[in-house]
């Protein structure tokens, strides 16, 4: 298991449905449905699958089984072409929201903190972090309709990126909260 090398990262971003291929993979969804939910058909996600398995990100498995390569807790390369990507297109569309559904939260706090208070801070998020890759991991057994994605960036709300959702099969009806986060 490791972290995606900076040519993988640009050849993610450069085809959205790869990239929708590898985020759903990446948060535990199955095969059966990434079919059922996005304008894919079988011989096309298994191509996109195919090329993940090739790149080295999954492992493509026996019927369609999908095993992710990447280390669990992977950190995207600093400045690198998927941080760039979720920076620019991403982030502005996740902030938009007003974060007032039940499930989701903003907080943005301001205040002066001595550095050993700002360094203890980010132990804490960073165990955060590995907390929200834990509980991922223990959900991934869970039905695709008992998960809803999810953005974290000290705040929470359902999140789609908008090309995502322009994949997205509208016969499945709202397809709030169940898109893959990342």
């Amino acid at each position: 298991a490791r972290a995606p090398r900076p040519e993988q990262g640009r050849e993610l971003v450069s085809d959205t449905p790869l990239l929708l291929a590898a985020v759903c993979a990446r948060s535990h969804w199955r095969f059966d449905d990434m079919v059922r939910e996005y304008r894919l058909s079988e011989p096309e996600c298994i191509r996109l699958l195919v090329r993940l398995d090739r790149m080295g990100i999954i492992e493509l498995l026996p019927k369609n089984r999908i095993k992710l390569r990447l280390a669990p807790d992977f950190q995207w390369i600093p400045r690198g072409p998927i941080e760039r990507f979720f920076g620019a297109e991403v982030a502005p569309e996740f902030l938009r929201s007003a974060f007032d559904a039940e499930d989701e939260l903003r907080l943005f706090l301001v205040g002066s903190l001595s550095r050993g208070a700002r360094d203890s801070l980010v132990r804490r998020l960073r165990a955060v972090a590995r907390e929200f890759t834990l509980l991922q991991d223990e959900d991934a057994l869970l039905p695709l309709e008992q998960r809803a994605g999810v953005g974290l960036m000290l705040g929470l709300r359902t999140l789609e990126f908008a090309p995502f959702e322009a994949l997205r099969r509208r016969e499945t009806g709202d397809s709030r909260g169940r898109a893959p986060p990342r």
